[in-house]
């Protein structure tokens, strides 16, 4: 996540720096969910998850949460 964290500038939730999300963000969305589901959402492991590299994974994954329902 240190690798992945580098793509991003600083305060930005989104790989391309501006407030639309590219295919990268939905990629890494996607084994974070799947790092969620693998633990469990009350896990300890998922939350400290969430505050790696501080805070920017809780803070994509949030943005991305209207997108996670499956129809």
């Amino acid at each position: 996540m240190e690798k992945l964290d580098q793509w991003y500038k600083p305060g930005d939730t989104f790989v391309s720096g501006s407030k639309t999300l590219v295919l990268a963000d939905l990629h890494i969305a996607g084994h974070l969910a799947w790092v969620k589901v693998l633990w469990g959402e009350q896990s300890d492991e998922w939350q400290k998850v969430l505050t790696w590299n501080n805070g920017r994974w809780k803070a994509l994954f949030d943005k991305l949460q209207p997108f996670e329902k499956v129809v």
